[in-house]
């Protein structure tokens, strides 16, 4: 599946397999793209649409971070 559009509005590019993109869903896309997190790149599938909070049908790639571990402490 080719990349059809390709975002360099945030800190990484966002690749997108469609052609047919929703200006909200654009922006959301340029929004994750700003975040630390994201390593390589944001990938949109051809069934991305607006989200609440994050655009559905989107995979921001990111590095790998060491899990955190807590410990339940009772009172």
């Amino acid at each position: 599946m080719p990349v059809l559009q390709e975002l360099r509005a945030g800190r990484v590019p966002v690749k997108v397999y469609t052609d047919s993109l929703e200006p909200e869903a654009r922006q959301q896309l340029v929004n994750v793209s700003r975040l630390a997190i994201v390593h390589h790149h944001v990938a949109a599938m051809p069934d991305v649409h607006l989200g609440i909070g994050a655009t559905a049908g989107s995979a921001p790639m990111r590095r790998r971070f060491p899990r955190l571990r807590f410990e339940y402490q009772p009172a």
